[in-house]
């Protein structure tokens, strides 16, 4: 007896430094994830009737479905026709007078990712919270029936709640392509005002959504 127990023990030694073994040769899991995307999000004119949108995108993973990202992203836009919001026409025969504006946003969000054991496609929803810097550029320009305007925008910062959905093709371990849809309300207060006439007002909460493409890489 004395000597099958100690054959056991040996066994068991044995196995637990092969296993052992084995463990160290795996690599670790794929914790953290750099994405690159670029889309297109349309709103309903006021104050634009599309933003061009890029951005990247930190991801670290809680398991194999949750994770927390945190996000960068560049908005470029036509202000549509600011002299509009306070009730001046531009002069008909002239080209429509926007204002190019950009917007810097930081966003912290929350996804989940689903898709079948061994497949290369899954699908994911996510949640962002986020803010926004907008810098909107002073337009000028004649008005219909005589006189000129002078349009200065002053856009506080804005909050920013989106939600999205996407399908997602992983290339190979680190790498990974993604299609997705996003929803955003920014609750804006842009403060405008006609510098010739003295007419103010502004510009409050809008909604935009669209479509982005994106490349994933995994570390």
């Amino acid at each position: 007896m004395p000597v099958l127990v100690r054959l056991t023990a040996a066994a068991a030694c044995i196995t637990l430094l092969q296993i052992g073994d084995a463990a160290a040769q795996q690599p670790p899991p794929l914790r953290f994830e750099i994405g690159a995307r670029a889309g297109l999000l349309v709103g309903d004119g006021k104050p634009a009737n599309d933003i061009g949108v890029t951005g990247l995108n930190l991801r670290w993973r809680l398991g194999e479905q949750w994770s927390v990202q945190f996000g960068v992203q560049r908005h470029i836009f036509d202000a549509e026709r600011p002299a509009s919001w306070l009730g001046l026409d531009q002069d008909p025969d002239v080209e429509t007078i926007d204002a190019k504006a950009k917007a810097t946003a930081v966003s912290v969000g929350l996804r989940r990712d689903h898709g079948a054991a061994g497949s290369r496609w899954g699908w994911f929803w996510n949640l962002d919270l986020g803010a926004a810097k907008t810098k909107v550029p002073t337009v000028n320009g004649p008005l219909e029936g005589g006189g000129t305007f002078e349009i200065r925008t002053r856009a506080k910062r804005e909050w920013v709640v989106g939600a999205g959905a996407g399908v997602r093709y992983q290339f190979s371990p680190g790498w990974a392509g993604e299609f997705g849809l996003q929803a955003e309300h920014h609750q804006a207060n842009w403060r405008v005002t006609d510098a010739v006439s003295g007419r103010s007002g502004k510009v409050g909460a809008y909604q935009a959504g669209g479509l982005w493409l994106g490349l994933a890489a995994a570390f």
